[in-house]
């Protein structure tokens, strides 16, 4: 068929494109359980021809090969019988790290589907929404709506509000008591490798006390962000400095990072970080891992790892512990207390531990300068990992996912009574002096 010359030709080409939609559209809307394809933009019906020519099949087969060729948003295999649809709204990248859950697939006795970048009639469609706590309105009457949050309620603040909250019917967070339990940025899974690595031998040592004791610090700290910190962290190691506890502020890896980091490959910490490099080949630094593998083989080399978070809030727990643990130091951490349900007991220090600045400064300068007492924050790495430290990092494996993607198929199916309600467990900022 000629491209464009004879207007009458690109007036039926037109006519036999719409009409080609118009049959798509009607096959796949035809079953109880067929999705309706996204039409996307228009394209020429000698493309649709060359197509159907290959598909040797009925509409379906095209439906499949023109999303491979053209992106459109259609489902290649209908919905089975008795399997529901879960689409995602907005998340941090894709929402969902399964396609689908079922008797077949992952022994769940119910059946769904999860989709992730859900086009607009998908999510008219589907059983239920799965998206970012805002105020949100149903894709359709009757839609299940799953609230999900990564950050820190004093960071997310929709999720302290209570008319925000009451839109949605579940919670899905890092949580351990949400309705969908998911770890912050893939961290359990982060501490299931690191563990594996522990028991077969192959994560690093750590570096001597004495060459740590040599260090021009005895603590290093990387905060980044000083503009979001309601738990007051900033002040916190200034009054720890002025408490004569020496810290070396890498703050610039970010920014500055050949003269602080080590981008020239010839550099001291460039050099170490290679000692690290087995973490970036087993996947515990999946996120940033160059420049990951940097951090920690800066803070190797000290005594101590100021473990900061931004918030004080019940089980927001991010990678600045894992971090200091990968190092091999010692993490001083400032957080929630609930921490105590994701790290190995006697690996850290916890600042909330202590009635003031001044009472952990002065034991922090008696365990530096006690040789046995620091290789005791050491002994968790020989012993049998503690029972809420597999809980964990069991979080982090696949039995873990398919179950919690079954705990949400399962609301679907037999909508339940939910926890969700509005985070606000939050602590104070710990006092400065």
């Amino acid at each position: 068929m000629p491209s464009c010359g004879c207007g009458w030709a690109l007036l039926l080409d037109v006519l036999l494109f719409l009409f080609l939609l118009h049959c798509v559209a009607v096959v796949a809307v035809s079953g109880d359980n067929t999705i309706a394809p996204h039409n996307g933009s228009a394209q020429r019906m000698d493309y649709f021809r060359n197509v159907q020519e290959r598909s040797q099949g009925p509409i379906q087969g095209v439906l499949s090969l023109i999303k491979e060729e053209t992106g459109r948003q259609v489902l290649e295999e209908p919905l089975r019988p008795g399997e529901l649809l879960m689409a995602a709204g907005r998340c941090y990248g894709d929402c969902f790290e399964l396609e689908r859950v079922g008797p077949e697939s992952t022994g769940c006795p119910r059946s769904c589907r999860f989709l992730n970048q859900a086009a607009k009639e998908f999510r008219e469609q589907a059983a239920g929404l799965y998206t970012w706590v805002e105020p949100v309105l149903r894709a359709r009457p009757g839609q299940l709506l799953f609230g999900y949050w990564q950050e820190s309620p004093q960071n997310h603040k929709d999720v302290q509000n209570e008319s925000t909250m009451s839109l949605f019917n579940y919670s899905s967070s890092y949580r351990r008591d949400s309705d969908h339990v998911r770890g912050y940025d893939g961290l359990p899974g982060l501490y299931n490798i690191f563990y594996q690595m522990l028991a077969n031998g192959t994560a690093p040592d750590p570096l001597p006390y004495s060459v740590k004791k040599g260090a021009d610090a005895i603590a290093t700290t990387m905060i980044t962000n000083k503009r979001f910190e309601p738990n007051k962290r900033t002040p916190i190691i200034a009054a720890l400095e002025a408490s004569g506890v020496s810290v070396l502020n890498y703050a610039s890896w970010t920014y500055k990072g050949p003269e602080i980091l080590g981008e020239d490959d010839n550099s001291d910490i460039a050099l170490m970080s290679r000692r690290f490099s087995i973490y970036q080949k087993n996947n515990v630094l999946k996120f940033g891992s160059r420049r990951y593998s940097r951090k920690i083989a800066a803070i190797s080399r000290h005594l101590f790892h100021f473990a900061f978070e931004n918030s004080d809030c019940k089980d927001y727990h991010t990678e600045k512990a894992l971090h200091a643990l990968l190092a091999g130091t010692v993490p001083v951490y400032l957080g929630h207390p609930s921490v105590r349900h994701f790290l190995p007991r006697g690996s850290y220090i916890a600042v909330r531990d202590f009635n003031s600045i001044g009472e952990l400064a002065a034991q922090l300068h008696r365990i530096a300068n006690n040789q046995t007492l620091y290789e005791e924050y050491f002994e968790w790495r020989q012993r049998p990992m503690d029972e809420w430290v597999k809980a964990f990092a069991w979080r982090g494996s696949w039995e873990h996912v398919a179950h919690q993607y079954c705990k949400m198929c399962k609301l679907l199916h037999e909508p339940a009574p939910s926890t969700l309600r509005p985070d606000t467990d939050c602590l104070p900022p710990y006092p400065e002096t």
